[in-house]
């Protein structure tokens, strides 16, 4: 079993791991797989799956998990008047063109600025056997980190569906928004499908107090301001990917992403002189060990990974000398 960032070819294989989602509207579910790829190709959506090599590749997916930052509107829309199947409801204002997802060069400037609202779009894991789906829910609050951790997040919000649900979001430190009782005053749904919306806002986060919820909103500020293209092969590495594997991810050769490992090793020792123990120049004959440094200390400080507002580093000036 392992996790890997999601792929396009992967969202036309994963409808059925989305079990109790826009049942009621069949029409709609059908374009998921292809609202997904809008959003991957544009680089707006959080995506990760995990998968079991072992087995036959049509039964290969396990889990998946999707999620999108989206506009500051949106979040006071949303918590003013809220009304049920919120995930539902964003899917068709993203079909009509009516869009509140960030895009790439939004979400950099919100997160060098006054922060990011998060929703979760979907967590879905295939029906197997107890301990395996235990084992699949511990990957995937693994992949969550890896995906949210290090952004400047003000708030998270996810509907579930049903009373364990609702009791599981509780107990990680969610606050319960709305039940949306005046939506239901008339008839209930069934216990298992009565929808609750969650939030977790960074104001409500305590210094000191650990949740299920906190690595939502551990950010520090980044030391290596890596570009963009340099933290997409870091954040692939991340995930465990070789080499083969990232140049596949990003559409680029072996080569090319050799180079992008190269370029980030001097990057590190220009900041950082003395970041790898031991240095010894900056030739290649440590690049596996330098990659284990580095990505182990990348997990503690996923900020440097996500995007911002690049800082121009000046060039110190020449001394003047006069005779």
């Amino acid at each position: 079993m392992r996790y890997r960032l999601a792929r396009i070819e992967d969202f036309t294989r994963c409808l059925d791991l989305i079990h109790n989602s826009l049942t009621d509207r069949p029409d709609l579910r059908q374009r998921l797989p292809e609202v997904w790829s809008s959003l991957f190709r544009a680089g707006s959506l959080l995506s990760a799956v995990i998968e079991d090599v072992s087995l036959p590749e049509a039964e290969r997916l396990l889990a998946i998990y999707l999620a999108v930052f989206v506009t500051d509107a949106y979040v006071e829309e949303l918590l003013d008047s809220p009304h049920p199947r919120v995930v539902m409801r964003l899917y068709e204002r993203i079909v009509a063109g009516d869009s509140p997802v960030l895009t790439p060069e939004q979400i950099r400037a919100a997160n060098s600025g006054r922060g990011l609202n998060c929703l979760m779009l979907h967590t879905g894991m295939r029906a197997i056997g107890t301990a395996v789906n235990r084992r699949l829910a511990e990957s995937l609050r693994d992949v969550c980190v890896l995906l949210h951790a290090g952004y400047r997040t003000r708030m998270v919000m996810e509907e579930v569906l049903g009373t364990r649900a609702r009791i599981a979001m509780e107990q990680s430190g969610f606050r319960l928004a709305t039940d949306f009782a005046d939506h239901y005053r008339a008839a209930a749904p069934p216990p298992d499908d009565h929808p609750y919306l969650f939030v977790a806002a960074a104001e409500e986060q305590y210094p000191g107090i650990v949740s299920g919820c906190s690595f939502y909103f551990n950010c520090g500020d980044p030391r290596f301001d890596f570009a963009p293209v340099q933290q997409q092969v870091l954040l692939h590495a991340l995930f465990n990917e070789s080499d083969e594997e990232i140049a596949e991810s990003l559409a680029i050769s072996i080569e090319t992403v050799r180079k992008h490992w190269r370029s980030i090793y001097r990057h590190v020792l220009e900041v950082n002189p003395r970041f790898f123990p031991g240095e010894r120049g900056s030739g290649d004959a440590r690049g596996p060990e330098k990659r284990r440094y580095l990505l182990s200390f990348l997990r503690m400080h996923l900020e440097e990974v996500r995007p911002r507002l690049r800082v121009r580093r000046r060039r110190p000036r020449a001394l003047l000398h006069t005779v």
